[in-house]
C-alpha cells in the first residue's frame, strides 16, 4: 500500500504500510500502558493547565471540539478505553504520546522471487516514553513473539533520558507569554514523538524547550508534513513565527 511519507514523527498507525503487510508486526505490537503510567504522563499536564482544560471541555461544543473532555477521561478512566480507540483512529499523534510505540520500517529478505530465504530481518523504530525499562520491554517484546527462531538484537542510539523541563522557569513564562502575543492562545507543554538533541542538554540539567511554527493540519495526510518529499509550512506561518522568535530572545536578554 503506498501513502504519503509524511510521518517522520514516528507515529505509527494501524493503517500503515509496513503494520498492514506483516503480521509478525501486529503480534508484536505492545499493548497500553497501565493506568498509572498513562497518569503520570498526563497529570502533570492536567495540573499545570489547572481547570483550564475542564472550563473549555464544559464551554465548548463536544461534537465540534472534543478532544479536552476525551484528556480528562484518560486522568478519571470513567470512559478512557473509548477516548484511547478515539485516539488511535483519529488522533495518532495524541494516541503514540500515551505509550511506548514500534514501528517495523526496514524489512530485508531474499534476492529473487523464486528462492525462499534463508534468513529475514526486520528494524523496529523504538519511541520509548521517558520512563521505559528498555530491558523489560525486549524481554516482553520477546515473550510475546514466542518463537526461539526470531533472534531481538538491541541497537540503541544511546541518547539519555532525563528528566522533563520544569514549568517554573522564566524561560517557559517568556515562551507561554510570546504565545499569548503572536497567537493569542494558551500554552500547553506536550510530548514529542520525534527525537531531539535537546536530551543531551538536559541531562546536565540545562532547562530546554522546544519551539515551532504554525502548521496545517490538512497539509500532513495530504503529504506535506513534517520529513515528506514536500514539506512546507504556511507563509504566514513563517512570518508569525519569526515575530515568536524575537519576543522570546527579547525579553529573555531584557530579564538579564
Amino acid at each position: 500500500r503506498k501513502l504519503p511519507p509524511t510521518n517522520g514523527l514516528a507515529i505509527p498507525r494501524a493503517d500503515g504500510t509496513c503494520a498492514l503487510g506483516g503480521s509478525a508486526w501486529l503480534s508484536s505490537s505492545p499493548g497500553r500502558p497501565s493506568s498509572n503510567r498513562l497518569l503520570v504522563m498526563w497529570l502533570g499536564i492536567y495540573t499545570f493547565m489547572g481547570r483550564r482544560i475542564g472550563r473549555a471541555g464544559r464551554a465548548m461544543n463536544a461534537a465540534a471540539s472534543p478532544s479536552p473532555l476525551r484528556y480528562k477521561a484518560l486522568l478519571s478512566g470513567k470512559g478512557a478505553d473509548t477516548a484511547q480507540e478515539y485516539f488511535a483512529a483519529n488522533e495518532p499523534r495524541i494516541y503514540s504520546m500515551l505509550r511506548t510505540s514500534i514501528s517495523p520500517n526496514i524489512f530485508k529478505g531474499g534476492y529473487r522471487s523464486n528462492v525462499i530465504p534463508s534468513e529475514a530481518e526486520a528494524t523496529l523504530d523504538i519511541r520509548a516514553l521517558p520512563d521505559e525499562d528498555m530491558g523489560r520491554l525486549l524481554d516482553e517484546m520477546a515473550r510475546v513473539i514466542n518463537d526461539s527462531q526470531v533472534k531481538i538484537i538491541p541497537n540503541f542510539g544511546g541518547r539519555p533520558s532525563p528528566r522533563p523541563s520544569k514549568l517554573d522557569t522564566e524561560a517557559f513564562r517568556v515562551a507561554e507569554n510570546a504565545a499569548k502575543k503572536i497567537y493569542n492562545t494558551l500554552t500547553i507543554p506536550t510530548l514529542l514523538t520525534g527525537a531531539t538533541d535537546m536530551s543531551y542538554l538536559r541531562a546536565k540539567g540545562v532547562e530546554c524547550y522546544g519551539i515551532g511554527p504554525m502548521t496545517d493540519t490538512e497539509d500532513g495526510p495530504k503529504g506535506f508534513g513534517a520529513h515528506s518529499d514536500q514539506e512546507r509550512i504556511l507563509e504566514e506561518s513563517l512570518h508569525k513565527f519569526v515575530q515568536f522568535n524575537w519576543e522570546i530572545i527579547f525579553n529573555l536578554a531584557k530579564g538579564n
